[in-house]
């Protein structure tokens, strides 16, 4: 599809979403949308549109918009309006999901179908607290090429797409809603074991390692954002050199642990990798799922198709550009 047609689409769903008025016109745009950029067919959203959900904590009934996969839509005529009235709705879908498959991470997008408004559960012993924003769009002050990358990142229909590095950082970079589940998840599995002394040690060596960069003691933020960073990475490089389509949980442990890399002769991966704490034995198996979450998303890249620096742009919005000048560098490191 070409970015004229892209546009033109967008174009038309913003004249329809101003002229709604009701619930279920909103509705009808949104469905629309999704089917004319994504082929996502009626069929598939009906079973989401009737979802009935329901929470023992929370006490009540109710049902989602649409729950298409795992991102769950709640509908408004005026969100600026109706924002804390969307965001009470999704706290308490995101509970009621959770009690049903706690294992299983979803997003929930507000939307006038104008103003889209993305969150993730803020979850402390096991109850859905709050909701936390994690990225945002408005379809009048975006161009159409932004519009669909950012629509692309939470229903990532497309199949094996060419990787480049400004794709990648919309799907997996701050404000992406993979990046937002994923280090909350590391955030929720460092507590547990930040403590023990394999642990402790590596996150010690890295902060020693990174003073001269952050200008004294690193935060624990840091090291989870390179964590996940480096843990994309290796993902990247398996994928690219095994040519495998298959999420195979052994051989993603052996790309972890950098076991896969040294038939390669590969060690850079490898040397002082710190970032090994993930496959500590307390949280090693819930790691892995988090792993191979990540890796079952990057299975729709061709990586046969790699052609550029694919890590610049994720680097730069995770390692900060004054972080980064004080040693010297602007892009990634080769």
């Amino acid at each position: 599809m070409v970015a004229s047609t892209f546009r033109s689409i967008i174009e038309s769903c913003i004249n329809e979403a101003k002229q709604a008025s009701t619930h279920p016109a909103k509705l009808a745009v949104l469905m629309k949308l999704l089917r004319e950029l994504f082929g996502v067919e009626l069929i598939e959203l009906l079973p989401g549109i009737e979802k009935k959900v329901g929470s023992r904590i929370y006490g009540f009934r109710g049902s989602a918009d649409l729950l298409f996969r795992s991102v769950i839509f709640e509908i408004k005529v005026n969100l600026g309006r109706e924002l804390d009235d969307a965001k009470m709705k999704l706290r308490k879908y995101f509970q009621a999901l959770f009690e049903v498959e706690p294992e299983r991470r979803h997003i929930g997008i507000a939307t006038d179908v104008i103003d889209f408004k993305a969150y993730i559960p803020v979850i402390e012993d096991c109850s859905v607290v709050d909701v936390s924003e994690i990225s945002s769009i408005n379809l009048m002050s975006v161009s159409a090429e932004e519009a669909i990358l950012w629509f692309d990142s939470f229903v990532f229909h497309k199949p094996k797409i060419r990787p480049t590095a400004e794709d990648l950082k919309f799907r997996f970079g701050p404000g992406s809603p993979t990046y937002s589940l994923a280090v909350n998840m590391l955030r929720g599995l460092w507590e547990e074991v930040k403590t023990e002394p394999s642990v402790k040690l590596k996150f010690d060596l890295w902060a020693k390692n990174m003073e001269i960069v952050y200008g004294g003691s690193p935060r624990e933020e840091a090291f989870l954002d390179q964590t996940y960073l480096v843990t994309l990475v290796k993902l990247i490089v398996y994928y690219r050199l095994s040519g495998d389509n298959l999420v195979q949980a052994d051989q993603i442990k052996r790309a972890l642990t950098g076991e896969y890399f040294q038939s390669y002769g590969i060690l850079n991966l490898i040397e002082e990798d710190f970032f090994t704490w993930i496959l500590h034995p307390k949280i090693v198996d819930r790691a892995l799922a988090l792993t191979c979450d990540l890796a079952k998303e990057l299975l729709r890249y061709d990586m046969g198709q790699i052609d550029e620096d694919l890590f610049k742009e994720i680097y730069q919005e995770i390692v900060k550009r004054s972080e980064r000048h004080r040693i010297g560098e602007y892009y990634t490191p080769e």
